[in-house]
């Protein structure tokens, strides 16, 4: 007699990591800009220098973009609702993001590190 608890086939157990770092990736990069750039600021002004900033906002894109193809390559099968869903999901976070980083990082651009 069979269980009533069926193990998902070994084929799909690797796709739920890539679609939650899909998923995460986005906001993660995104509360490391601003974590991390909010320490570095002070640093950076002293320094007169704006790689630190700028290298931080490029690695957060980055990530934002490893999360979208993370989530974009899971071949999800027709049966799955949830994993299209988380997927979709995926890939709007992270462009959500990135949008986000972006518009953090014009200013930064723009501007001096004491201003």
């Amino acid at each position: 007699m069979e269980s009533m608890t069926q193990v998902q086939p070994r084929a799909t157990q690797p796709r739920l990591p890539a679609l939650w770092t899909g998923i995460l990736a986005g906001p993660i990069a995104w509360a490391c800009d601003e974590v991390i750039g909010y320490t570095i600021t002070a640093h950076e002004c002293s320094t007169g220098s704006m790689r630190g900033l700028n290298f931080l906002t490029l690695a957060s894109l980055c990530l934002c973009v490893f999360g979208w193809i993370c989530a974009k390559s899971v071949d999800h099968d027709r049966h799955s609702e949830r994993q299209r869903v988380m997927a979709l999901a995926g890939m709007v976070l992270s462009i959500a993001f990135a949008v986000a980083i972006l518009a953090t990082g014009i200013p930064r651009w723009m501007l001096g590190p004491c201003d």
